[in-house]
């Protein structure tokens, strides 16, 4: 998963929450990361957003190097 970034290149945050919210309103609720994504932030950007939804209502699939 590609992220959109910030100018320092940091993941921004808010553009994918934005894209999180828009894709579960539109009903994709699958999402997939992994450790080496964005230097191992891929993974706890993506759970720290995912929070606000329940458990139940999406997949997350990761995977380990």
């Amino acid at each position: 998963m590609r992220l959109p970034l910030t100018a320092d290149g940091s993941i921004d945050e808010p553009r994918v929450k934005e894209m999180i919210d828009s894709a579960m309103a539109h009903g994709v609720n699958y999402f997939d990361t992994a450790y080496p994504y964005h230097e191992g932030n891929s993974e706890r950007v993506i759970g720290h957003l995912l929070r606000e939804y329940p458990r139940d209502s999406y997949s997350l699939a990761t995977k380990y190097p």
